[in-house]
C-alpha cells in the first residue's frame, strides 16, 4: 500500500514541540510491525530534509517548494516530478500535521488532529490571524478527509463538539511508546533523586509564568531543602528573556531555575534518570507525551487537572489546579518532601504504562489506513 505522508508543515529542531516525535514514532513503529506492507513517500520542506535524511537515511523524501504567491487559505506548493508521480500512484494521503493541500478526490486522505487550541483557548495563540488560519486548515480537513485521527479520547470529544463529526469518521490512537523512551537503566531509586523537570516549549498555554510564581512560593516553604526547577524546550529568546526577568524578580537565581534549552535524546535520557519529579502545569493538552516518558523512567508526576492529562495519567499522578500558584507550590512540596509518596506515584506510573501498548496503537493506525483504502477502492469499483 503506497502512502504519501505530507510533512511540509513540520519545522526542524523542536519548533513543533512533541508532534514530530509522535509522527516519527508512528512511522517507525508501522515500518517495524508491518515490514513491506506500507511503502511511504514523505513530502518535506527543504529546511527539514537534511535533518530527516541524517536521522532516517532509508526514508524516501521529496522536497516541496512554496510558490511565490501562496493562496490565502492554504500554502501554495510546488512539487517535483517525483512528488507528482508519488501522489498519482498513492493509495492514501496521510496528513499528520492538520491538513495537506495535495488532497484530491482521486485518493483518500487521513488527517491527524493533536489539539483544538484555536477553539478551546484562542487567547493563547499569537493572535487572530493564527486562530483564523488554524480554523481554515482544520476545516479543510474536516471537509475533505475520509478519516480524522486523534491522540486521546478527550480529543475525540473536542473534535465532535467543535466540528460535529460523526463517530465513524474519527479514530483514536495513543502515541507509540517507542517515540523517545530509551532504556530505563535506572540505578538510583526514585526517592533518592532530586529536581523538578518541565519539558515544554515556551508557548503561552504551557503556563511557565504561573509555574515560576508557584515555584517561588515552594522555595520559600521548602527552604534549604528545595529542589531546582529544570526547563527544557526550544528557546524562544523573547519569551525566555521575559521568564528569566520574572524569575529574578521573584528572587530566583540561575541555580534555582535552569533553562536547559533543546537537548538531544541521549542527554534527555540522562536527565530523566536523575530527575526527582516532573511538574507539568500546562493549561491545555491533546495528549501530553512527557507523562508517558516520565512513567517509563519511574519519575513521579505532578500535573494539571485537565481532561487529557487526567485521561493519560489514569490515577498515576498528583493533579492540581494549574491556574493556582499555591496549588502548584503545594504539589511541588509534596513531591520533594515525601519520599514514600514519590515511590508510590512512580509505581503507579509503571503500572499505568502497561495500558499504553505500542503494538495495539500501531495496529489501530494500520487498521485505520487499510479500511480507508479498501473503502476507496470499493467506491471506485462501484462507479
Amino acid at each position: 500500500m503506497r502512502i504519501v505522508v505530507d510533512l511540509q508543515m513540520l519545522a526542524p529542531g523542536a519548533l513543533n514541540g512533541g508532534i514530530k516525535l509522535l509522527i516519527v514514532g508512528q512511522i517507525r513503529s508501522l515500518k517495524e510491525r508491518y515490514p513491506g506492507r506500507f511503502l511511504f513517500t514523505f513530502l518535506v520542506s527543504r529546511v527539514l530534509a537534511s535533518e530527516l535524511r541524517s536521522a532516517f537515511p532509508d526514508w524516501h523524501l521529496v522536497c516541496v517548494s512554496k510558490r511565490p504567491q501562496p493562496l490565502a487559505t492554504h500554502p501554495g506548493m510546488r512539487l517535483s516530478l517525483r512528488g507528482r508521480w508519488a501522489l498519482r500512484h498513492a493509495d492514501l494521503l496521510y496528513a499528520p500535521v492538520w491538513f495537506s493541500p495535495f488532497h484530491s478526490p482521486r485518493r483518500p486522505t487521513v488527517a491527524m488532529f493533536v489539539d483544538m487550541l484555536h477553539r478551546e483557548h484562542p487567547e493563547m495563540l499569537s493572535g487572530e490571524a493564527e486562530r483564523v488560519w488554524r480554523d481554515e486548515i482544520i476545516g479543510y480537513s474536516v471537509t475533505t478527509a475520509a478519516r480524522i485521527q486523534t491522540i486521546s479520547d478527550a480529543m475525540v470529544e473536542a473534535v465532535r463538539k467543535h466540528y460535529g463529526l460523526p463517530v465513524d469518521r474519527l479514530f483514536r490512537t495513543y502515541p507509540p511508546l517507542r517515540a523517545r523512551r530509551g532504556e530505563t537503566g535506572i540505578e538510583t531509586a526514585p526517592q533518592a533523586r532530586s529536581g523538578f523537570l518541565y519539558p515544554a516549549n515556551f508557548w503561552p498555554h504551557k503556563n511557565h509564568a504561573l509555574l515560576l510564581e508557584g515555584y517561588g512560593r515552594y522555595r520559600q516553604r521548602a527552604g534549604d531543602g528545595a529542589w531546582a526547577l529544570l526547563l527544557t524546550g526550544h528557546e524562544d529568546l523573547q519569551r525566555k528573556g521575559a521568564l528569566e526577568a520574572q524569575a529574578r524578580g521573584l528572587g530566583l537565581d540561575a541555580r534555582d531555575v535552569q533553562f536547559l534549552g533543546f537537548i538531544g535524546d541521549s542527554e534527555f535520557e540522562t536527565l530523566w534518570k536523575r530527575t526527582g519529579g516532573m511538574i507539568f502545569p500546562s493549561l491545555y493538552e491533546g495528549f501530553a507525551m512527557p507523562l508517558i516518558e516520565a512513567m517509563h523512567f519511574r519519575v513521579p508526576i505532578a500535573a494539571s487537572n485537565i481532561p487529557a492529562i487526567a485521561e493519560v495519567s489514569g490515577g498515576a499522578a498528583l493533579l492540581f489546579d494549574p491556574r493556582d500558584p499555591s496549588a502548584i507550590a503545594d504539589a511541588m512540596f509534596q513531591l520533594s518532601s515525601r519520599p514514600g509518596f514519590r515511590e508510590e506515584l512512580a509505581t503507579k506510573g509503571a503500572v499505568r504504562l502497561q495500558d499504553f501498548d505500542s503494538d495495539e496503537q500501531v495496529d489501530r493506525l494500520a487498521e485505520g489506513f487499510i479500511s480507508v483504502i479498501q473503502e476507496s477502492k470499493q467506491r471506485a469499483v462501484a462507479r
